[in-house]
């Protein structure tokens, strides 16, 4: 289902505020707007589910001022990612730039704990050679 133009983002944006400890959004197509404003809408939960999502990412967003105080904790993206969901494994870029992107996060990357890739067509070490070179490298991956 995509959400540009709809009602429901802007419910999802507006409720957030009332979830205090995880959200799981799932079976979403977000372009890179809604994904950034989503992501900052939540920055303050502990988990974040984006469970069999398509995300737009064909650049690195800048979270730095977005993901301020930042409590992300665990994020979890499977099956985002795979052939039918943006195809990570053939678009590995769009990936990268969203790992790069909260890492753009001081707070984010001070947080983060946990990551789940499961399903999502990216390779193990791609992703922890990813992780390493945005100073990622203490968040476990889960594939």
């Amino acid at each position: 289902m995509q959400l540009r133009g709809s009602k429901y983002f802007n419910i999802l944006i507006k409720t957030s505020p009332k979830i205090i400890k995880s959200v799981k959004i799932m079976r979403l197509s977000l372009d890179f707007r809604q994904l950034k404003r989503l992501i900052a809408a939540y920055k303050h939960v502990h988990t974040l589910y984006l469970w069999t999502c398509k995300l737009s990412i064909p650049k690195v967003p800048d979270f730095s001022r977005a993901l301020t105080n930042c409590q992300i904790q665990d994020l979890n993206l499977a099956d985002s990612g795979d052939f039918s969901f943006g195809n990570w494994k053939h678009s590995l870029d769009e990936f990268k730039n969203l790992i790069e992107g909260r890492a753009s996060s001081q707070d984010l990357r001070q947080n983060l704990r946990k990551i789940n890739i499961r399903y999502c067509e990216v390779d193990q070490q791609e992703a922890e050679d990813i992780f390493n070179d945005t100073q990622l490298e203490n968040v476990r991956i889960i594939t």
